[in-house]
């Protein structure tokens, strides 16, 4: 893993510098992927009752059971769709190539700083679905002596499988199988602007601005691999699109500090004096969505990931509210057997503002002893930030803010960020 840096003052006097910096970056997720180690061909697992150490298997009824016999010993029965998955021979670990450039200029009490921030990502782990079932028309035929009328239709996923053709004998006993893909790739490219203000004057000031774009191929960085299939085997192009959660395009910081100053006039300074008002400032675009079909209409049987068709130009209602944030009428449905034309990430989700404001006022009792009075409020205007719409074409809600009650829980997740809250404390320090 080489690192290589360097930084420049051009004049010399401490006021200005020029920093570059390039690395390479590696790690390996070692508690994410056990299941991978238990999943039929390429392993199992055994229990083995009150085992004896000097002969493991003589409690074992009919001896040692190796080899294993496939697939009379399956831990699943004839077309049951386990998710089954599977190592590739050749694993790769992921890694990343990191790169800056950078330069700061002090002038009085401000520092400038202007940043290109980028980096690659090589060998990200995907999920490949190598049973998926093929698209074989709607006219009637016959699969491995089974005849239907309607070759293709969700009814005989199972039998369409890509294994069941490969070898009718075994191939039914395999459901989703997906093995692990280690040819994902990403980018990031990021403008970082900042200006900052040492405490002086009485005031502070911090702002930075973020204008950035993320690439890759489909992964989820918060669980360290795909959160689901790639929406068609062997084809992982086909999601490639706006990073997921993390292509925030453009983000902006603003924080500021200002206090009242030490009057000479005692009384002025009794009712003007140690005061602090702060105000912080978040404004972040939306993130990239991707619209579902939520119906299997690729009949490949995996539903969940299929993208619709993008009929009009304009995806968004021009006033979105939360009953109205993407326009029903600019999707439809992809014929049956086909993929919609929609990208990966290619819709964009709610952004975000969010304004905070604190007031204080220190009472000074004796030299070593203080009253500090605060009142503070988190999004001071009340602004509504929503969250993310229903993005399933086939909900009868789609394209709206609404609450979701979560999986098993009964309580209800609320559709809108948190509104304005306020809060006051009263701090003695001694």
């Amino acid at each position: 893993s080489p690192r290589v840096g360097i930084v420049w003052d051009p004049k010399g006097d401490g006021k200005m510098s020029i920093r570059a910096g390039y690395g390479f970056f590696y790690d390996f997720p070692n508690f994410s992927f056990d299941q991978f180690g238990f999943s039929p061909p390429w392993g199992a697992s055994l229990t083995v009752p009150n085992p004896v150490l000097s002969n493991p298997w003589s409690t074992t009824p009919g001896g040692s059971p190796l080899p294993l016999a496939q697939p009379a010993n399956f831990p699943f029965q004839k077309g049951n769709l386990q998710l089954l998955y599977g190592y590739p021979l050749d694993m790769k670990p992921t890694y990343i190539e990191q790169y800056n450039l950078s330069i700061q200029k002090q002038i009085g009490n401000w520092l400038f700083s202007g940043s290109y921030v980028g980096n690659a990502t090589r060998h990200l782990w995907l999920n490949n679905p190598v049973n998926q079932a093929q698209f074989l028309g709607t006219g009637a035929c016959t699969l491995n002596g089974v005849s239907f009328a309607t070759c293709s239709t969700t009814g005989n996923t199972t039998n369409r499988r890509r294994l069941n053709f490969v070898n009718p004998t075994y191939g039914p006993y395999y459901g989703e199988t997906e093995i692990l893909d280690v040819g994902g790739t990403a980018n990031y490219n990021g403008l970082v602007l900042s200006a900052q203000h040492r405490f002086g004057h009485n005031f502070t000031s911090s702002t930075n601005f973020t204008w950035a774009h993320c690439v890759s191929d489909n992964y989820t960085p918060a669980l360290g691999l795909s959160t689901f299939a790639e929406t068609q085997y062997n084809n992982r192009k086909a999601d490639r699109g706006p990073c997921p959660g993390a292509d925030i395009r453009r983000a902006f910081n603003q924080t500021l500090v200002v206090a009242s100053p030490k009057y000479s006039n005692r009384a002025v300074q009794m009712f003007a004096g140690d005061w602090k008002v702060a105000v912080s400032a978040v404004i972040f675009s939306g993130p990239p969505l991707n619209v579902t079909t939520g119906l299997d209409q690729a009949l490949s049987g995996n539903a969940a990931v299929q993208r619709v068709n993008q009929i009009l130009p304009d995806v968004n209602f021009a006033n979105q509210t939360s009953t109205g944030w993407l326009n029903p009428k600019a999707f439809a449905q992809p014929t049956l057997g086909t993929y919609g034309n929609l990208g990966a990430g290619a819709v964009r989700g709610p952004g975000s503002f969010v304004l905070n404001a604190a007031l204080s006022r220190v009472f000074r009792i004796k030299e070593r002893q203080t009253i500090e009075v605060r009142g503070e409020a988190f999004n001071l205007p009340n602004w509504v930030n929503y969250y993310n719409p229903v993005l399933t074409l086939s909900a009868a809600n789609f394209g709206q803010v609404v609450p979701a009650n979560t999986s098993g829980l009964g309580a209800i997740i609320q559709s809108t960020q948190d509104p304005r809250i306020m809060q006051f404390a009263l701090k003695y320090v001694f």
